[in-house]
C-alpha cells in the first residue's frame, strides 16, 4: 500500500500550483520566462506564494496576481510605497485587495498608454 505523508502531499501540491502559476505568467509576462532559467523562475514563484499566504491571500488566482504584481516590480511588491499598508488593513479580504491591486494597475497602464498616444498625436 502506499502511503503518502502530509509533508509529500503539501509537496505535491506547491508543485502543482508552481506549475499554474508558471503558465499564468507564460501567458501574461511571456517576457519574463525567457529572462529568468526556470529553477531560479520556481524560486521566485514559491516566495512570491509564501509572501502572498503571509498576507492572508487564499485563493490560487489571488496567488497567481500577487506573483504576477511582484514580477512586474521585478520582486519589490512589499516595498512599493503603500502596499504593504494596504494590505495589513482589514477591511476588505486580502484576496479582494490584490483584486483591486490589479485593476489599479490596469486602469493606470491605460492611462500611461493614453498619455503616450497623446504625445504622439
Amino acid at each position: 500500500m502506499l502511503i503518502i505523508t502530509k509533508k509529500q502531499k503539501a509537496l505535491f501540491t506547491q508543485t502543482l500550483l508552481v506549475r499554474k502559476i508558471k503558465r499564468y505568467l507564460s501567458k501574461h509576462l511571456p517576457e519574463m520566462l525567457k529572462i529568468y532559467p526556470d529553477d531560479k523562475l520556481e524560486v521566485f514563484i514559491i516566495k512570491s506564494i509564501d509572501q502572498a499566504i503571509y498576507f492572508g491571500i487564499q485563493s490560487e488566482r489571488c496567488q497567481a496576481k500577487w506573483t504576477y504584481l511582484n514580477a512586474i516590480t521585478n520582486g519589490a511588491l512589499i516595498r512599493v510605497q503603500g502596499v504593504r499598508h494596504y494590505m495589513e488593513q482589514s477591511e476588505l479580504s486580502p484576496d479582494d485587495k490584490v483584486d483591486r491591486l490589479m485593476r489599479s494597475i490596469a486602469v493606470s497602464a491605460k492611462l500611461q498608454e493614453r498619455n503616450i498616444q497623446q504625445i504622439w498625436s
